[in-house]
């Protein structure tokens, strides 16, 4: 069999090569930056270099290629899609293995875009999967500069939860649709094993010393602080922006991996925060990492 990553620089997309190496496979990458992939694989993938953005320079990199993992970003998603499906199917791809979101199954934010490429994915007539993860782990990052700045995370979430899911789980299930054949025509939902509210997951950081606070950003006047611990959790006098939905649930026998929680501690991560001081109190580094991630 042979496999090609596309997004093999970014998050889930090396993991899915790795995962690929430890099977005794040589996959191919297609990215852009040929200099980046060689630093991270070393001689054991064959690069191609080219842009989703231009299907022409797809086209090599597809020749005699058995499945492919497609990663496509932004608002541009439904067309990327539709023109990498179209050279796949041209090319004899006989699987094609898409990272979705779980968010097209209520068609929000970046669930419309991954819905319509679905759809272009469908209509193209090349077998598919789709892998629809919850929310990444890993985008809980963007917390960082204000946890490091002033020890406060702000969301519009109020109680809704999430069951947040590690990028290694994500690239667990995508190889295993794309070694086995098993899940051709199906979408995957899949989450993490617990759902948490930004309010649990801030506790999480607040339980590695950062007195960290979460901050609800719709507050209204005369709402009042409760404090919990070592964070400050803010109450909430209304009814949030919006909800964000997601109970966890189990893709069974989908891929033999570990299931990681936000509890313990994620090596991915060190160095988020770095080290230094806020206020006059030392900062523990890699505290945001191993308060809020596993091992893996």
């Amino acid at each position: 069999m042979t496999y090609l990553i596309t997004g093999a620089t970014g998050d889930v997309g090396p993991r899915v090569v790795e995962c690929l190496l430890q099977r005794g496979q040589r996959p191919r990458v297609f990215v852009r930056n040929e200099t980046k992939a060689r630093s991270r694989f070393g001689e054991r993938v064959d690069i191609f270099v080219g842009d989703l953005a231009d299907p022409a320079s797809l086209k090599p990199a597809l020749e005699g290629v058995d499945a492919l993992f497609l990663v496509n970003t932004g608002p541009q998603i439904p067309a990327l899609d539709e023109a990498a499906a179209k050279v796949a199917k041209a090319a004899g791809v006989k699987h094609l293995v898409k990272l979705s979101s779980m968010d097209v199954q209520q068609g929000l934010a970046i669930g419309a875009w991954h819905e319509r490429g679905e759809a272009a994915v469908r209509a193209s007539g090349v077998p598919f999967t789709f892998v629809q993860p919850t929310g990444f782990m890993s985008n809980l990052l963007a917390w960082a500069p204000s946890i490091k700045a002033e020890g406060v995370v702000r969301a519009s979430t109020g109680a809704g939860s999430r069951a947040f899911i590690h990028s290694a789980d994500i690239a667990a299930v995508a190889t295993k649709a794309l070694t086995t054949r098993g899940y051709v025509g199906e979408s995957l939902p899949i989450t993490g094993r617990e759902a948490l509210n930004y309010a649990e997951v801030t506790a999480k950081v607040g339980a590695a010393n950062w007195q960290t606070a979460y901050v609800p950003t719709n507050l209204r006047r005369g709402s009042t602080p409760t404090v919990c611990g070592h964070w400050r959790v803010v109450g909430l006098d209304g009814s949030p922006r919006f909800a964000m939905a997601g109970n966890p649930r189990r893709v069974a026998g989908k891929y033999n991996g570990q299931r990681r929680t936000h509890s313990g501690s994620q090596a991915d991560y060190d160095g988020s925060l770095g080290d230094g001081e806020r206020g006059g109190v030392p900062l523990k580094r890699n505290a945001f990492g191993s308060g809020l991630w596993i091992n893996t």
